[in-house]
């Protein structure tokens, strides 16, 4: 792993605009009911879906993807339930 870079989303949008690899995600749900959120391999939109992350109520899951995801477009959380939740993407 080069320098790995740390970006917080509270909305749908880009984690990086450009390619990249993709070692975790930290997602806080402080909500009472499960949230989700959809990774995509995309800089706009909600195309090319790459996973789909349900965190329950009033939990912080960690998703750690060992030598990462290769995303070749980019790293975006396409759509995001709840705008209570709070996503960490850590990547280079």
């Amino acid at each position: 792993m080069a320098s790995t870079v740390y970006t917080r989303i509270t909305a749908a949008g880009n984690i990086k605009a450009s390619p990249g690899r993709l070692y975790a995600l930290i997602i806080l749900n402080p909500d009472s009911s499960a949230r989700h959120c959809i990774l995509n391999d995309a800089t706009s939109g909600t195309g090319s879906e790459v996973a789909k992350f349900l965190t329950p109520s009033k939990q912080t899951k960690v998703y750690l993807f060992g030598d990462g995801i290769t995303l070749h477009t980019g790293i975006r959380i396409g759509t995001f339930e709840d705008s209570d939740t709070i996503v960490t993407g850590i990547y280079d």
